[in-house]
Parts: structure tokens; sequence; C-alpha cells
């Protein structure tokens, strides 16, 4: 008998991976289940590069960064558009298949709004900063980039659980 966890057994069949799989043609593109990183994933890689950005604006000076600002406006616009999007399709869905008052839906649809919502927030403020829109003051110049920086991790944690925002928000209502 041998062993199951030989390194043997480990190594994949590199003849069976090189087939074709799932109905695909060679020379067209996978139509299978492909990857695509989540909404949620994208959002919590935005907040950390915001808050790269933000210790190069320490490190270097207030304006320092401003084409970066511009980069992560756009990265939010997307991510809301997209969320937007989605919440449009969702919906059309849901109420072709007669859930459209179902809570649990609701209360989903309802949280990625919310999420599309602070994304385009952060865009915002990002954007403000972008085209150099700073208030007089050094110390407000300061407390602007810090709100880029928080709205940018508001938008990812509201990204990665619509469901909970959601229901939060329809439960207040």
């Amino acid at each position: 008998m041998s062993n199951p966890f030989d390194s043997k057994n480990l190594v994949p069949n590199w003849n069976k991976a090189s087939e074709i799989l799932k109905g695909d043609v060679p020379g067209h593109p996978f139509h299978g289940n492909q990857y695509s990183e989540s909404h949620a994933g994208r959002a919590m890689a935005l907040a950390h590069d915001a808050t790269e950005v933000h210790n190069r604006e320490k490190r270097n000076g207030i304006t320092s960064e401003q084409k970066a600002h511009d980069a992560l406006a756009l990265r939010h616009l997307t991510l809301g558009n997209e969320l937007n999007e989605a919440v449009r399709h969702q919906r059309q869905a849901a109420n072709l298949a007669g859930n459209g008052n179902n809570p649990i839906v609701r209360s989903a649809l309802r949280g990625a709004e919310l999420a599309a919502q602070a994304h385009f927030a952060a865009a915002k403020a990002h954007n403000d900063i972008a085209n150099g829109k700073f208030s007089y003051a050094y110390g407000e110049k300061v407390a602007q980039l810090d709100q880029a920086e928080a709205l940018s991790h508001v938008a990812a944690m509201a990204s990665n659980n619509t469901m909970q925002l959601g229901e939060r928000a329809t439960s207040s209502s």
C-alpha cells in the first residue's frame, strides 16, 4: 500500500493539467469559472495604498503625492460605480425572481449601495487633494489628508461586509 502523503502523490498529473478542459478550445479565452478579485479585496488594497501615500506625505511634505491622490480617487470612483452597477443588476434579478421585497435581499442591496457611497466620498476627498483644493491653514491640510485616508478605510470596511452594513441600515429604518 502506498503512502498517500508521499511527495509523489502530491505532484499534479501534468499530462492531465495540460489538457483543455471545460469545453474550451485552443486559442480562445478561458470560459470556465475565472478567478476575479473581489470588491472587498480591491478595497482593502486601496485602503492600504492610501495609508502608504499618507505616510510618504508625512515624510516628504503635504503636497508631494498629488498624482497618487488622483489615482486613488479614480480607483474609488471605479469601485463605487461597479458596486452601483452590481446593485442595479441584482435588483433586477431579484425583482424578476419575485424576491425584491425579501429582507435579506434588501439588506444586501442596501449595504452595497452604502459601500458605493463610501467609495464616492473617498474619491471626492482624494480628488480635492489631487486638484490642490487645500484649506488655508497647515493644520487643516493635515486634517484633510487624514480624512482622505480614513474615508479609504471606511470604504474598505463597508465593502468588506455589505450584508452586515445593509442589515444595520435597514433595521434602523
